[in-house]
């Protein structure tokens, strides 16, 4: 008999484990964390993807699975807690949005022309192929309008001249077509900028603030920031910062179809559309990508993805349950990231707990978040630090905008730049940031957030500044010249940009 009981003892406990796991977690208030191998996910898989990201210049990895978060690292000096852009990945937010207000009578249906739902605007190069664009299409990039923004590395054209403009929302809808509506897909942020504006114009409020109020809120993200155009309406597709837990939360809600904890957020066949994504994007055969609804899919591997330049990413993995969250400063093999995650998962229930390959993992976790102190490659020409500390260089008109620079090689070394506010703007705003000069990076709050700088002495004689911007994802470098009292610059941005100016003292 003692035996019966035990073993009726045993198989509750199975049976209240298989239960507890099988149960959603929902991360309203505070995420849950769990062992991967508690659910199903290999600790030892995990350490090659924490080390693929070190690689690949990540900034933070997260994955969730059955709702809960097996593997969390921060690449120094990205911290927890500080937020990041997602860039093009704000355009599934957008149209998540669009979806919602649609649900709710705001919208008409997303099959509706997009004049008409922009009343009292008129549009250049109106035909009947302008007349016929719809929102749907806007939203799938299948507009029809004219526009250069390459998938790659290569400027975004139309991007920036929209970026240039006084109204971006006159400016994409009076881009010429040129194609029919539905024909082709084109990547074109310009027009998810017309669908915030639609957006706006049917909730009489940003699409922020309706994010703000409907889906942030119920989601539980308390902290975001976003970017507008000159008019006020929320860029469309891009410039929204999120932290990487608010992000997973995005994509757990998206992972159930729009349902989160029993209340349906976003209308099922709104999501539907992203998991079916259709609209063939054309850039690797072999891959098969396809669009819908503002999200990337590549079906033949199971993925559904919401993507942001330097691969600023919130992976949907509906056959297995999870949900992969990842920021960035770089490009690499969109397969290659999800070979890395998919060979970790070993099974839809618990596996044996692995407490040495957990032990591993958890180190190389640490590892992450521990900036490298860098090697001096070079030492300053004798005297030179002492000449120009403290002196300020007064620049040659550049696309910068950079008006001033100066250095100091004191108690507190750093550098202070004074750029103009905006492009055609008069007045100039003034940053610092401290670095060290040589071994690892120092930490600052610029105006453009968290930064961190060094500096190192190159063996020509130049002095090369790298900056990070922590929540933007990317990088600066000013290498000067010195001469007299003039210096030459050559700057590099980490999204491609390079620019060459002069400048005389100025004290």
């Amino acid at each position: 008999m003692t035996r019966w009981i035990r073993s009726c003892f045993f198989v509750l406990l199975a049976l209240a484990a298989a239960l507890a796991h099988a149960q959603a977690a929902w991360p309203t208030q505070a995420w849950q964390t769990a062992s991967p191998e508690s659910q199903g996910v290999d600790s030892g898989a995990l350490q090659s993807l924490v080390s693929f990201g070190s690689f690949n210049q990540m900034d933070s990895l997260l994955v969730v699975r059955h709702g809960r978060i097996v593997l969390e690292t921060h690449y120094a000096p990205f911290r927890d807690g500080n937020l990041h852009v997602i860039n093009s990945a704000t355009k599934s937010v957008l149209s998540t949005l669009v979806g919602m207000a649609i649900d709710k009578g705001l919208l008409p249906d997303a099959r509706t022309p997009v004049l008409q739902l922009l009343p009292g605007r008129t549009a250049a190069n109106t035909d009947a192929r302008k007349q016929a664009l719809t929102l749907q299409q806007l939203l799938d990039m299948t507009s029809g309008l004219e526009w250069d923004e390459p998938l790659s590395d290569a400027p975004p054209r139309s991007s920036i001249e929209m970026g240039r403009s006084r109204d971006w929302t006159q400016f994409v809808l009076d881009r010429p077509m040129a194609h029919e509506p539905g024909a082709v897909f084109n990547y074109n942020t310009g027009n998810s900028q017309l669908a915030s504006a639609i957006l706006s114009q049917a909730t009489g409020m940003s699409a922020e603030q309706f994010a703000a109020r409907e889906l942030f809120a119920p989601l539980g993200i308390t902290r975001w920031r976003w970017r507008q155009d000159p008019a006020g309406v929320s860029t469309g597709g891009f410039g929204l910062y999120l932290a990487p837990r608010d992000m997973a939360k995005f994509g757990l809600l998206a992972l159930h179809h729009g349902e989160w904890d029993g209340r349906q957020l976003v209308p099922r066949a709104w999501m539907d559309k992203a998991f079916a994504a259709s609209v063939p994007m054309n850039l690797m055969p072999a891959l098969d990508f396809r669009y819908g609804n503002s999200w990337w899919a590549i079906p033949s591997r199971g993925a559904t993805m919401a993507v942001g330049f330097h691969r600023q990413l919130v992976v949907l993995l509906p056959e297995h349950d999870v949900v992969v969250v990842v920021t960035g400063r770089r490009h690499y093999a969109f397969e290659q990231l999800l070979d890395n995650v998919l060979v970790g998962i070993r099974s839809a229930q618990p596996l044996p707990e692995d407490p040495a390959a957990q032990q591993a993992l958890a180190a190389r976790v640490r590892q992450a978040g521990v900036e490298p102190e860098a090697r001096p490659i070079g030492t300053a020409p004798p005297g030179l630090e002492e000449r120009v500390s403290g002196r300020k260089w007064k620049l040659s008109r550049n696309a910068l905008g950079v008006q001033q620079f100066a250095l100091n090689f004191g108690a507190e070394p750093g550098y202070e730049v004074v750029t103009f506010t905006a492009p055609g703007a008069s007045t100039t705003r003034t940053s610092t940031y401290r670095f060290a000069n040589g071994g690892r990076f120092v930490s600052s709050d610029g105006v453009f957030g968290p930064a961190v700088a060094r500096a190192e002495w190159l063996p020509d004689g130049r002095l090369a500044v790298h900056t990070r911007f922590i929540e933007e994802g990317e990088t600066s470098t000013y290498v000067v010249r010195f001469d007299g009292d003039k210096v030459d610059i050559d700057f590099t941005y980490s999204t491609g940009m390079q620019l060459r100016f002069t400048g005389e003292a100025v004290d």
